[in-house]
């Protein structure tokens, strides 16, 4: 494995970086709201651990090796998948706790 000379292979690395960038003010803003929810903040956290992992490898590895393309495809999977399951578990929890809201008197 090569890193990059430049320690980026494209611009196209640095938009997928900026999008990462941006996850962290979101989530920050509507962190009381994930830990109501059991299980989402987790989920996402690894995610993030996985998307960090993905974009590393991807904007680092020059040229691309059969490791680093198993290791960035597989970050990219799990990424996806904790997504998916953090936001089911956050539907889940809020279809639970729908009935539980009463209005402020």
């Amino acid at each position: 494995m090569s890193i990059a000379p430049t320690g980026l292979r494209s611009w196209s690395d640095v938009i997928v970086i900026f999008y990462g960038l941006l996850a962290i003010p979101i989530m920050l803003a509507i962190l009381s709201s994930l830990m109501r929810s059991p299980w989402v903040l987790e989920l996402f956290a690894a995610a993030f651990m996985f998307y960090a992992i993905h974009t590393l490898v991807d904007s680092t590895q020059e040229p691309p090796t059969e490791l680093s393309v198993i290791v960035e495809e597989s970050a990219k999977l799990f990424t996806g998948a904790c997504l998916a399951t953090g936001t089911f578990a956050g539907f889940w929890s809020a279809l639970c706790n729908f009935g539980d809201r009463r209005p402020n008197n």
